[in-house]
């Protein structure tokens, strides 16, 4: 008997690729997209979610808010051979400056 597993791990797409922030801007400045795409399709094993760790979400210097496209979503969802994909926004969330305090820790963004 053969079982398919969830063998695919997520990709990730980072417009652009290098972000990027003039200091001493407000918070919630549009700072890039990323997008998160799981090869294993909506038929077999094809759940993904993501998550900020719940210890980092309000320490990180980026806020990750995820873009709901309901139309598209249920139509993905309804074919057998389109593949599972987040499309998130990323945004800052304080103001940053690199001369005040410890330097910036990375956001992380955990997908399963």
């Amino acid at each position: 008997r053969l079982l398919d597993v969830n063998d695919e791990a997520p990709t990730f797409i980072v417009n652009p690729t290098h972000l990027t922030v003039e200091e001493n801007q407000p918070p919630n400045i549009l700072i890039g997209q990323v997008i998160v795409r799981d090869a294993d399709t909506f038929a077999v094993n094809g759940y993904l979610e993501c998550s900020e760790p719940p210890e980092d979400s309000e320490h990180q210097p980026i806020r990750f808010e995820r873009r709901v496209e309901p139309i598209q979503t249920q139509l993905q969802q309804e074919s057998t051979t389109a593949v599972p994909e987040l499309h998130f926004d990323l945004y800052t969330r304080q103001s940053l400056d690199r001369e005040e305090g410890a330097p910036i820790r990375l956001a992380r963004l955990v997908c399963w």
